[in-house]
């Protein structure tokens, strides 16, 4: 027993200094890097606006593609203020730049050769119809994807370890949010339940593919990892009259700068909506429901194996950075938009 833990605290040391070294590296990038860095400088005292109806661009308009994008940018504004902007109007301050198609994500229906053929590799191991965000979003580094994708081949052959999850989080939100809600007497389209299941199957997986790749690039980093909270929020109809503010409170509360696609649609429906709002979503953030959700969420995503090779290597500092950086930002996007669907499931 005592050699089983002392063991076991090797490992976790071991681990622990592996990702020491990486961040030292990271830094001694970002500081070698700095000292080569353009600085762009806008002196700004003062201006005034009506009206902007077509393109306002405060700073230097970049036609051509440059490869030192990653300048230093100073601001140094007195006052601007703009009384009105049209619908069709465009205010940009600071620098736009013209990028290039490879710092672009690849939709998966505009993807071709290699990326189409990663899109679809992906889709069928996790045998799921549409590709999840998060890959388009490494698309706009194809290194990145290639290397991801490679990984998920040598790690997995088969579908069931991601079925076998999805059935796990399927129980999990049944046992925490289904039977704890007040059922409203409103349905939404049919269709949509459809799309929402869809999604939230598509998410469950991809989740097992960003936590496999966690373990493998930053050891040790769920032993750290805080289960997400979520502040309570105001169930006061005073408080939340229009479709604008539910939108807000919900984004607000949830720390998301974008809702599940679902509630652009539902925001259509302002009575069927709010409904939904009052008596189902803020009694279950009101009782803690996606609190416990969250903290045994946490627990499941620790017992996923890391992937058996990720090629880190092949990637420079800069692609290294945006991998790791999209793996934090959807491991956290991901469960907050799954809870959001499957609360939608409810009405």
């Amino acid at each position: 027993m005592h050699s089983n833990q002392s063991y076991n605290e090797h490992e976790h040391l071991k681990y622990l200094q592996q990702e020491v070294e990486f961040l030292k590296k990271q830094i001694q990038n970002l500081n070698s890097n700095s000292d080569f860095s353009t600085i762009y400088e806008y002196y700004i005292n003062g201006i005034q606006i009506e009206k902007v109806k077509g393109s306002l661009q405060l700073g230097q308009l970049i036609s051509e593609e440059i490869q030192d994008s990653e300048g230093v940018h100073r601001f140094y504004i007195g006052e601007i203020k703009i009384t009105e902007i049209e619908d069709s109007g465009t205010v940009g301050l600071g620098v736009t730049e013209k990028m290039s198609k490879m710092d672009k994500s690849v939709a998966a229906d505009e993807a071709v050769e290699e990326i189409a053929e990663i899109y679809q590799k992906i889709t069928q191991l996790l045998a799921i119809n549409e590709l999840p965000s998060f890959f388009e979003k490494l698309s706009s580094k194809k290194a990145v994807l290639a290397a991801v994708s490679k990984s998920m081949d040598e790690t997995w052959i088969k579908s069931e370890i991601f079925l076998l999850f999805y059935e796990k989080i399927l129980k999990l939100l049944n046992d925490t949010i289904h039977s704890k809600f007040k059922q409203s007497d409103q349905n939404f389209d049919s269709r949509l339940y459809v799309a929402l299941a869809d999604s939230i199957e598509e998410k469950v997986k991809t989740l097992v593919v960003i936590s496999a790749l966690l373990q493998a690039t930053l050891p040790g980093y769920f032993n750290k990892y805080e289960f997400i909270k979520i502040t309570d929020l105001p169930i006061s109809k005073s408080n939340v009259k229009t479709i604008h503010q539910i939108l807000s409170t919900i984004k607000k509360n949830f720390q998301l700068e974008e809702l599940p696609e679902a509630f652009d649609e539902l925001a259509e429906e302002p009575k069927l909506f709010r409904s939904y709002f009052h008596f189902i979503l803020a009694p279950l953030v009101v009782n803690k429901d996606f609190t416990a959700f969250f903290s045994s969420m946490k627990e499941y995503l620790e017992e996923i194996e890391p992937v058996k090779k990720l090629a880190m290597n092949d990637l420079n500092s800069e692609e290294q950075a945006f991998l790791f950086s999209k793996l934090i930002e959807f491991l956290d996007v991901y469960q907050k938009h799954i809870v959001l669907e499957y609360s939608l499931l409810l009405v």
